[in-house]
């Protein structure tokens, strides 16, 4: 299968904290969770420590070292728990077609044609020798807010795969499994994205619906196109 756990681990850095954490350090003064000055403690502040904070990253540095390789700049920034920004800005989302690594060994990546696309479309053939297709698919979010949940629904007669599956060997995923893949909450994250396979013999439409942390929510579907004539998903084993 294509390598998804190598994927799996790239995109946990999407978590607080940045891309990849690319150029971490060589050019952003450390993060400092500094209490902010009270009566209490405003004789401890100096014109040293007011100078320091002066040196506290903005966020176009924020945004250079951290979150370059998100679609969309951030708007905004807060400190999270692991003492790194996590950036804030619009939140999107998108369902479309893995057609592509999400994670180089480097750098994480996301899919910015999808996130601005009101739906998407996507032809794959049949595996040789079978009547069904296994069909990659790609759900991403960019700035989910705090508590904020997803879930990516499938039609009935559509089979979740295991990330275990092989060519011609596709396995269904279990019960956790399905749990872990379809259905996400978001804390301190800036950008997330999960790919999985799925197991068709006719055509279907899948989405993504998104639930922001105040109950608002947004969606987005792919219709996928079942064809003896299109090129079939390559899948390989880790």
């Amino acid at each position: 299968m294509k390598n998804k756990h190598r994927i799996k681990q790239g995109l946990s850095l999407l978590l607080a904290g940045g891309i990849a954490l690319t150029n971490l350090g060589v050019a952003l003064p450390a993060f400092a969770e500094d209490a902010p000055a009270t009566p209490e403690n405003a004789e401890a502040v100096t014109p040293e420590t007011a100078e320091a904070d002066t040196m506290a990253p903005n966020l176009v540095q924020i945004t250079e070292n951290l979150y370059d390789d998100l679609p969309d700049a951030p708007t905004g920034s807060y400190l999270g728990s692991m003492g790194l920004p996590v950036a804030t800005g619009e939140t999107k989302i998108g369902i479309s077609a893995w057609v592509s690594d999400l994670y180089d060994g480097v750098d994480a990546h996301m899919d910015a044609d999808a996130l601005n696309a009101d739906e998407n479309t996507v032809t794959i053939g049949k595996t040789p020798g079978t009547d069904y297709a296994i069909v990659p698919l790609l759900a991403q979010v960019e700035y989910p807010a705090d508590g904020a949940v997803s879930e990516i629904i499938l039609p009935d007669g559509v089979d979740l795969l295991s990330y275990r599956s092989t060519d011609y060997e596709p396995i269904p995923a279990d019960e956790q499994e399905q749990t872990e893949i379809l259905h996400h909450t978001y804390s301190e994250q800036s950008a997330a994205a999960t790919g999985l396979y799925v197991k068709a013999s006719a055509d279907f439409t899948a989405q993504l619906v998104y639930t922001d942390s105040d109950g608002s929510s947004q969606s987005k579907s792919i219709h996928v196109q079942i064809s003896e004539d299109a090129a079939p998903t390559q899948m390989y084993a880790d």
